[in-house]
């Protein structure tokens, strides 16, 4: 997981301890491991809560993280903007997450994560 500080990209580990820099040696690492699992499993759970994805599309980071922004927002009633490269899964989420919350292609971990 990377985050955007000043202008330019860096981990989460190095992002915190620039930002917490009192914390104990060692201590921000731990937090941002586990903290990027949970990310990754919450990517990972929406992902399969998608299933089946549309024949010949790959899983890739960017639509991950573009299916996993859409459910949350539509869940919290957040708006959101996703901006991005041509390519880079935008239509392509929004198309996934409209198709899963239709009534009649609902997918079964949705249906029972509400």
């Amino acid at each position: 997981v990377w985050l955007k500080e000043a202008s330019q990209w860096m981990p989460l580990g190095s992002a915190m301890s620039k930002t917490w820099p009192s914390l104990p040696e060692g201590w921000h690492l731990s937090l941002a491991d586990s903290m990027e699992r949970v990310l990754e499993s919450q990517l990972a759970w929406t992902v399969e809560a998608m299933a089946p994805l549309p024949p010949g599309v790959a899983a890739n980071q960017a639509l991950r993280e573009n299916l996993f922004a859409l459910a949350v927002c539509i869940d919290a009633r957040i708006p959101l903007l996703i901006v991005g490269k041509p390519g880079s899964s935008k239509s392509l989420a929004m198309q996934i997450v409209r198709d899963r919350l239709h009534r009649e292609t609902k997918s079964s971990a949705l249906r029972a994560a509400r």
